[in-house]
């Protein structure tokens, strides 16, 4: 593979996930050099990560000529919030909290 090929963008502003990323990568020896990117990404609201992730994509695919990948996830509580806050746990995070998530558990008995 050559050097040029062997480059991979994450698209992340999250400086946390980088890391985590490039320690994983690092410790897997994999043949890629993993760069990062920063670039502005357009997050939409939806039911789905699925969907919360395509449309990433394609905003971002607009932008890039060079391969890239990103990470997208949420957060489920099953019981007994029945998925809540799912694919908008980093709203959730900014707006009440972990502090405001354990209060609507504790409203509920198991």
């Amino acid at each position: 593979m050559e050097k040029e090929n062997s480059k991979i963008y994450f698209v992340t502003k999250n400086s946390h996930k980088f890391s985590e990323v490039s320690f994983m990568f690092q410790n897997e020896n994999v043949e890629f050099d993993l760069l990062h990117s920063d670039l502005d990404t357009i997050e939409i609201q939806a039911t789905l990560c699925r969907d919360v992730a395509l449309y990433k994509l394609k905003s971002i695919r607009e932008k890039l000529d060079y391969s890239f990948f990103i990470e997208d996830s949420g957060f489920y509580v099953d019981n007994p919030l029945n998925g809540f806050p799912g694919v908008y746990s980093s709203y959730v995070y900014k707006t009440i909290g972990n502090e405001g998530i354990l209060k609507l558990i504790d409203d509920f008995e198991n």
